[in-house]
């Protein structure tokens, strides 16, 4: 998943983010996506 998946799941666009600007952000919210996407499905 890119960042910029990332940030059409969590529609920072729409909040007016620029995503390069919160690059290192959505590092880390697709780190934490990976982790959680499995453990949803597995439950």
């Amino acid at each position: 998943m890119s960042s910029a998946n990332v940030a059409k799941q969590l529609n920072l666009s729409n909040k007016g983010y620029i995503a390069k600007e919160y690059d290192a952000d959505l590092v880390i919210l697709d780190k934490v996506l990976h982790v959680q996407k499995p453990l949803e499905e597995a439950i």
